[in-house]
């Protein structure tokens, strides 16, 4: 590496079927058999449907930790696989109906459409939250090249 080598700041994203060919969750904790106490801390951020935080936090519409639970089963199986620069991954499952709300210091600012599942080394630190697809508009799988949203 020189000093003209630069990085990408954008992620990267990478279908299903790359991510399932190519091992890209191997070495990863997708779950625990039981919570955590930070797991258990960000399951009750994040159900709703208010927001308690300062500051911008996500929240389902649902105040079922049983939705966190089924949107992660359902973003390990069927999510799209994005790798920051910084190398955290995360599976992001494009849920096409409203599931939560952003608030900014506990107003509502807009409905959220789309999970992120963040995933860890460390099965106690994986947790989800719901996130908005329009960050998503038109990403390609690095791999394969095939469209993933448009």
């Amino acid at each position: 590496m020189n000093s003209t080598t630069t990085f990408s700041t954008t992620p990267a994203f990478y279908c299903r079927p790359c991510v399932n060919g190519c091992g890209m969750l191997s070495g990863l904790s997708l779950t625990a058999s039981s919570p955590s106490t930070y797991q258990t801390d960000k399951a009750h951020k994040h159900a709703g449907p208010t927001s308690t935080y300062d500051g911008i936090n996500s929240v389902l519409n649902s105040s079922s930790t049983a939705e966190i639970d089924y949107l992660s089963r359902r973003a390990r199986q069927d999510g799209v696989l994005e790798i920051k620069a910084t190398g955290c991954r995360s599976l992001i499952l494009f849920a096409h109906n409203y599931i939560g709300t952003e608030f900014n210091s506990r107003t509502p600012t807009r409905p959220l459409d789309s999970f992120r599942w963040v995933l860890s080394t460390s099965s106690s630190m994986a947790h989800g939250y719901p996130v908005s697809s329009t960050k998503y508009t038109g990403i390609k799988c690095a791999a394969c090249g095939s469209a993933i949203t448009s």
